[in-house]
């Protein structure tokens, strides 16, 4: 058994640096939900409510710690789908810059 219960990363000189940072937040809309009585002879967690995504905001910090555009703000359907999108541009957009 070892004698030091915690693990520790230690090997800092194989830490890739990363050019580019994005901090993204979501925003969702919390609906209650008309559950049935569960049964009480079996284990269960009773569901209450949903959240829907409703938005999300994300801004992109380059390697200098300035931010390398305004903040990317959505509000509106699909919300998830619509960032995930636009991330996926912003990766292609970085690529290319880097070239």
């Amino acid at each position: 058994m070892p004698e030091n219960k915690w693990l520790e990363f230690e090997n800092f000189n194989f830490n890739i640096p990363v050019p580019y940072t994005i901090y993204a937040d979501f925003e969702s809309l919390i609906v209650k939900i008309n559950s049935s009585a569960p049964d009480p002879a079996r284990s269960y967690t009773v569901p209450i409510a949903d959240h829907i995504p409703c938005g999300y905001a994300y801004t992109v910090i380059g390697p200098d710690g300035n931010f390398k555009k305004p903040p990317v703000v959505y509000r509106g359907e699909n919300a998830v789908d619509h960032f995930l999108e636009n991330l996926i541009k912003e990766g292609n957009i970085k690529y290319f810059e880097k070239r």
